[in-house]
């Protein structure tokens, strides 16, 4: 059975994509694991860094990414199939990393996070909406060993199905005052999530990223 790991920090250029991709090809490469990342992030950065660009957009046009499935929820006839919109043997690196697979993003996701609330704004609606994204990937999760989940700088629907869906949460942080100023909020913001939901995500940590040594405050 998988373990699931989402990388959250609401503030932005904290080196979350870049970790979650060297986590994955680490793991991959040098640990023979089977590794899924889901891009959940609507500027699309990991896709970006493990597939063809061209394949990408291809693939955006089919209905092919992640976006689709949040789209899904106001069309009448879903499109969305997990399996095709998997990318195997995902990276840019040496013609892609067997073992790490891809559910890739696409930029228009950021649009739909203010529709979904509006569409699960309802009596009992809005927790459904906190499971899309396990309902959808539950056939395809237990074939891999670590699931990695990159998430908007955020902490609305996206990141929320994002943790609904995981056994632990990183939040990766460089070492100055007002990147780490927020640390607490988080905690407490998914503390909130955990007792509003009943899931038993735990925290994993923290990762220290960009450190520089001769900055002082580092």
């Amino acid at each position: 059975m998988a373990v699931t790991i989402s990388l959250i920090n609401m503030k932005g250029g904290v080196g979350k994509t870049t970790l979650t991709i060297a986590l994955a090809e680490f793991m991959a490469i040098e640990h023979g694991l089977k590794v899924l990342v889901i891009d959940l992030d609507p500027q699309s950065n990991a896709t970006a860094c493990l597939m063809d660009l061209v394949e990408w957009k291809r693939r955006n046009m089919r209905g092919q990414t992640i976006m689709r499935l949040f789209l899904d929820t106001f069309k009448k006839w879903p499109v969305f199939s997990p399996r095709e919109a998997l990318v195997k043997n995902a990276s840019n690196i040496g013609g892609g990393v067997e073992g790490l697979d891809l559910m890739p993003s696409g930029q228009e996701l950021i649009d739909l996070q203010d529709s979904l609330l509006a569409a699960f704004s309802g009596p009992g609606e809005e927790a459904s909406s906190l499971y899309l994204l396990r309902d959808s990937l539950a056939g395809l999760l237990p074939e891999y060993d670590i699931v990695l989940v990159d998430c908007p700088p955020s902490l609305g629907i996206i990141t929320q199905n994002g943790l609904a869906v995981s056994d632990y949460y990183l939040i990766p942080v460089i070492p100055e005052t007002m990147s780490i100023h927020g640390i607490p909020q988080i905690v407490a913001r998914v503390n909130r999530f955990k007792r509003e939901t009943g899931l038993h995500i735990k925290p994993l940590g923290l990762v220290v990223t960009r450190y520089r040594e001769q900055n002082n405050e580092h």
